[in-house]
């Protein structure tokens, strides 16, 4: 006998005592408006901010997995998002633990203001999480939303535009800059408890879904951006403990990973690209010597995954035409090929050169910018596809990697595909150096 997953069919146990379905969804609706919103010494839910809540456990007077989670439970199969998503926040932001031997999971009891009673799981409370979130993930979409990394980097790359457009072309774009003022508003609206920004947001109610991501760091680096180019420096000190937060969650531990989506979470080397920028920036904004620090650690980071010696492969096009591996970065341990988005942190390294000299850096930014001038086609044809000036983004260094073929089936050492933002990564880095620090 088939279950209701595979037939698609979901019994009504109600109905089968003589309920009909309009009184079913009549009484469901009216048990969860008394949960939820009814009477205060009726309901269960109590919101917290704007954006998140909790369900009371009445005989302790405190918070506990279990509820929160057959809550989410009830919602989602009640098709409630935002009420799913305002628990699920609140769960994350207070419950979720970070350190010791229980990370990774959710404190089972914890004070209506957030705080813990207890540093330790209850599996049934585990559990529910797992499936809300599976019933959310089939019902709603899985990853639906938007995502720090996303939000974060456009953000920055609009105050950017707008600050080299005043500079090379004396155009001021005060409509960029109060749009991407806007964006970080509420992306700092959607912080948890640590000053951590949200890897994902909720697409309906901007409330933070997912954190535990170095690569929501491109928030931080919009906003110090943000107040460097405004003067606004109401936020500095929150800026700084969000800082401190990813410094040492991730940047002190060397244990950087929550860059693109696609990599789910894997360690890369992108999440931290973020962070060099936010550092880079703060510095300017306060001048402490904390800042050269941690941006020397970041990009100490980074350069593990880069190449300070040539691994010559012999597969063309890059065997043919004498590319090099030196001076390129690994993108992360799920996309283990050379990718350019290194290149785009010139200018941090030769702002920390000009404060720091180092024989050490600057070697790596001599072998950075070179491996940045080979990879554009200089006439047609020269990676084998393509006209002058189209760049891939996947430069494969060893034969493990090798993917792509050519027509006739022999394998190719790199995509054949015009990948603009790869093009913008290189430009991006060569042309930091030509306007100066802002």
């Amino acid at each position: 006998m088939q279950g209701a997953f595979e037939t698609g069919v979901y019994p009504n146990r109600f109905a089968a005592f003589g309920h009909g379905e309009a009184q079913v969804r009549q009484r469901l609706d009216e048990v969860f408006q008394q949960m939820f919103y009814g009477p205060e010494d009726v309901r269960l839910y109590h919101p917290a901010g704007e954006d998140m809540g909790y369900l009371e456990d009445t005989g302790n007077h405190d918070v506990r997995t279990e509820g929160m989670s057959y809550g989410m439970m009830f919602c989602v199969q009640l098709n409630r998002r935002a009420e799913f998503d305002r628990l699920w926040r609140w769960a994350l932001t207070h419950m979720y633990m970070t350190e010791g031997e229980n990370a990774g999971y959710f404190a089972w009891s914890c004070r209506p203001d957030g705080q813990k009673n207890a540093w330790g799981p209850a599996p049934d409370g585990e559990e529910y999480f797992a499936m809300a979130l599976f019933f959310a993930a089939h019902r709603w979409g899985n990853g639906a939303g938007h995502t720090g990394y996303l939000a974060g980097q456009s953000a920055y790359y609009l105050l950017k535009a707008a600050a080299w457009e005043q500079r090379c072309a004396g155009a001021a774009h005060k409509d960029w800059v109060a749009l991407a003022g806007a964006v970080i508003a509420r992306l700092n609206a959607a912080k948890n408890s640590d000053g951590e920004y949200p890897f994902i947001l909720s697409e309906e109610t901007g409330a933070g879904l997912e954190y535990d991501a170095l690569g929501s760091a491109w928030c931080l680096a919009a906003a110090a951006l943000y107040a460097q180019l405004t003067g606004n420096r109401s936020g500095l000190a929150e800026m700084e403990r969000t800082e401190a937060h990813y410094y040492n969650a991730f940047i002190a531990r060397a244990e950087c990973y929550g860059g693109p989506l696609d990599t789910d979470k894997a360690v890369d080397s992108e999440g931290v690209l973020a962070y060099i920028r936010a550092v880079r920036r703060l510095h300017a904004l306060t001048g402490r010597t904390v800042y050269l620090d941690h941006l020397q650690d970041a990009l100490g980071y980074e350069f593990s995954f880069k190449f300070c010696y040539n691994t010559p492969i012999q597969t063309p096009p890059l065997g043919r035409v004498g590319w090099s591996s030196c001076g390129g970065s690994i993108t992360s341990t799920a996309n283990p090929h050379i990718h350019p988005m290194s290149s785009t942190v010139l200018d941090e390294i030769s702002y920390l050169l000009a404060r720091r000299p180092s024989a050490y850096l600057a070697a790596r930014f001599r072998d950075t910018l070179a491996w940045s001038c080979q990879n554009h086609n200089t006439f047609d044809g020269e990676y084998d596809y393509g006209r002058t000036g189209w760049m891939s983004e996947r430069f494969c260094y060893g034969q493990g990697l090798l993917v792509q073929r050519y027509p006739n089936g022999s394998p190719a050492s790199t995509w054949f595909a015009l990948m603009p933002w790869a093009c913008a990564s290189i430009l991006e880095g060569l042309t930091g150096l030509c306007w100066g620090e802002p």
